[in-house]
């Protein structure tokens, strides 16, 4: 198959949007755990969960991916600690048990996969443009670029 995608220098801020966010933008809370990659885009994936449970991925693209790095920061501290806490414990800690509240601004799309009996499963990404959280001082850390 071809590859269509221009060249990334060549792409502007409007045509970037346009491409990743399709839906209406959106606000919701995501609980992001301390489980997050980079995909072959640069992308930052972010493993979440909606206040009823449902798992889904938050997806930091394109240009917004370069401002990512404090919150993956603020992550590792996040389990850094839960860890440093836990050693007097007996039971080790679980990703899913350090949650942090994120506010996010963005748009939902679906990603297909393959699963191993192959079965094409369906997941959400949720598209983020902006995002804010509170960091452990009380302050309101925000980053992102408005959808141009």
């Amino acid at each position: 198959m071809a590859n269509r995608r221009r060249l990334s220098g060549t792409v502007t801020p409007a045509q970037e949007d346009a491409g990743l966010f399709q839906t209406p933008i959106l606000s919701l809370t995501a609980h992001i755990i301390p489980r997050f990659s980079r995909n072959g885009r640069n992308d930052v994936i972010i493993q979440g969960f909606l206040d009823a449970g449902q798992e889904f991925d938050v997806v930091i693209a394109g240009r917004r991916a370069q401002q990512a790095d404090p919150l993956l920061l603020h992550m590792r501290t996040l389990w850094s600690e839960a860890n440093r806490v836990v050693r007097m414990d007996s039971e080790p800690v679980k990703p899913e048990d350090v949650r942090c509240p994120l506010h996010v601004d963005g748009a939902w799309r679906p990603q297909f996969k393959i699963d191993q009996e192959g079965w094409q499963t369906r997941r959400h990404q949720f598209l983020a443009a902006n995002w804010r959280w509170t960091d452990q001082k009380g302050n309101e850390m925000r980053f992102g670029i408005a959808r141009q």
